[in-house]
């Protein structure tokens, strides 16, 4: 750019003279219509200078060397400028490629660092690791001494219980062998008792059946006595004997037919129910003062209570 710097301003010199010049005296004026010769200036060749303008050795006036001057210059400062980007542009990718190593130098580092981070905690781990190991072992050893001790125990618990239970046993079957000759007396005092019961029941029984078929007997009796004395208008109604319980027990185990022929009928009417002895019905038959328990299965009704 400052190749262009003298031969501008040698221009404008000239171009200020040329003006200058116009406002002599005519006698000057004739003086100025000769050539004047200037100094060749840098980057060009001599020229002359006239009323007419500066005129330059290569036929340029002052106008166009200034413009060409203003054209290099805008040219040089284009190329400057460029030149400038260039250079920018190159500090810039510089820069950038210095702060890429910066950040992968950074990145390579950390890295690094993570590595050994995970190295490190990875150390950390099987130690750790380790020592759980060790503490399971130590609890699994423990755990087992604690087994032994209490099957130790619980066998000792468990023959002193053997021991405990067989004593127990021995004196269970001494108190059972007493209860049962204990239960065996009772047994046998009940069994004689009841049979004695029921010997004085059946004996009982005996007399009110006797009694019964006397007094059915002396009824009949009676009864043939009357007929006779009505003139033997004949055959009468054999009496029959008063309906009470005791005569009614006497047919206990018979048929019911026995008891109707001896009591006759219930006077207070009858019911049945499913019975809970077999597939038959349990009857009810209600007397005047008491109440025959029967049993009706397969069309045969048995006595079998009187309540």
């Amino acid at each position: 750019m400052k190749r262009w710097t003298m031969p501008l301003i040698l221009a404008l010199a000239l171009v200020l003279t040329a003006c200058g010049g116009k406002g002599a005296d005519s006698g000057d004026d004739e003086a100025s219509e000769d050539a004047v010769v200037t100094e060749p200036a840098v980057g060009g060749s001599a020229g002359t200078v006239s009323s007419a303008g500066a005129v330059w050795a290569d036929g340029r006036t002052s106008e166009e060397v200034l413009r060409d001057a203003e054209e290099a210059l805008a040219q040089d400062s284009a190329r400057l400028a460029q030149e400038r980007l260039e250079a920018e542009r190159a500090a810039r990718e510089e820069a950038e490629a210095k702060a890429a190593e910066e950040e992968a130098a950074r990145l390579a580092e950390e890295e690094r660092q993570a590595e050994i981070e995970r190295q490190a905690e990875a150390a950390r781990q099987a130690e750790a690791e380790r020592q759980a190991e060790e503490a399971r072992r130590a609890e699994a050893e423990r755990q087992a001494e604690a087994a032994r001790q209490a099957e130790a125990e619980r066998q000792a618990e468990a023959a002193r219980q053997a021991e405990e239970a067989a004593r127990q046993a021995e004196e269970a079957a001494r108190l059972a062998e007493e209860e049962a000759r204990e239960a065996e007396a009772a047994r046998q005092a009940e069994e004689e008792a009841r049979a004695a019961e029921e010997a004085a029941r059946a004996e009982e029984e005996a007399r009110q059946a006797e009694a019964v078929q006397r007094a059915a007997e002396e009824a009949r009796i009676a009864g043939e006595a009357a007929a006779r004395a009505e003139g033997g208008s004949g055959a009468s109604e054999t009496a029959r004997p008063a309906a009470t319980s005791a005569t009614a027990r006497a047919y206990i185990g018979k048929n019911v037919s026995s008891l109707y022929e001896a009591i006759g009928r219930p006077t207070g009417g009858s019911s049945y129910a499913t019975s809970c002895l077999g597939d038959g019905e349990d009857g009810e038959l209600y007397y005047d003062g008491f109440t025959v328990i029967t049993y009706r299965e397969g069309g045969v009704e048995t006595v079998m209570d009187v309540d």
